[in-house]
C-alpha cells in the first residue's frame, strides 16, 4: 500500500513538473516566503489615507516585484510591454483558477509593477480616486487606468482580464483619439 502511494505521489510530481515546469512549482514557494508586503503599505492602499506617501512608495514596490519575479520564477522584467504577457503567464501557471490566500499583497505588488510599466510606456501620473482607489491619470495623454483594480480582476476572473490584452486595447484607444 505504501509503495503504491509513493509511486502515485512521484507520478503526480512528475506530471506537475512537466505541465508547469520546475521553476513555477519552486517559484511559488519562494514567492510566498520572500514576497512579504508590510502591513502599513497594505493599509495605506486599502484606506486611501496619506495618498502622497503611498504614491511615493509605488516605484519601489514595483522594483521589488521585478527583482522577486526573477528570483522566484526566472522572469527578467524590464518595464516593457512584453512583460505584461509574462505577468499573465506567471499568474496562470502559479495560481491558475485558485484565488491566492494573500490576494491583497499580490494585488499590491503586481498592480504596482503593472501600473509603473504603463506609466513608463505611455506616461501619466499616479493619483487617488475616492470611489475606485489608486489610478494613473493621463495615460497616453487621455486615459485614466486603475492598475490595482485591473490586477485584482485578473486574479479573480482569470484570463478574461489579461493584462497584455488590456494594454493592446489601451494603446489602440489612445491612438484612435490622438
Amino acid at each position: 500500500m505504501i509503495l503504491k502511494f509513493t509511486i502515485l505521489l512521484i507520478f503526480f510530481a512528475l506530471l506537475v513538473s512537466m505541465l508547469f515546469g520546475r521553476r513555477c512549482f519552486v517559484g511559488m514557494k519562494s514567492w510566498r516566503r520572500s514576497n512579504k508586503v508590510d502591513e502599513e503599505t497594505l493599509a495605506l492602499m486599502r484606506s486611501g489615507q496619506d495618498k502622497e506617501s503611498f504614491i511615493e512608495r509605488i516605484p519601489g514596490i514595483a522594483e521589488r516585484h521585478r527583482v522577486q519575479m526573477k528570483a522566484s520564477f526566472g522572469e527578467r522584467l524590464s518595464y516593457q510591454k512584453s512583460d505584461l504577457a509574462r505577468l499573465d503567464s506567471v499568474i496562470d501557471k502559479a495560481w491558475g483558477e485558485n484565488l491566492p490566500e494573500n490576494i491583497d499583497g499580490l494585488v499590491l505588488t503586481f498592480g504596482a509593477y503593472f501600473g509603473e510599466t504603463l506609466r513608463r510606456l505611455r506616461g501619466g501620473y499616479w493619483d487617488f480616486d475616492a470611489e475606485r482607489g489608486y489610478c494613473l491619470h493621463d495615460v497616453g495623454g487621455i486615459a485614466t487606468v486603475y492598475p490595482f483594480e485591473k490586477v485584482s480582476k485578473r486574479f479573480k476572473d482569470s484570463k478574461e482580464h489579461s493584462l497584455a490584452l488590456f494594454y493592446k486595447v489601451l494603446v489602440k484607444s489612445v491612438e484612435k483619439t490622438a
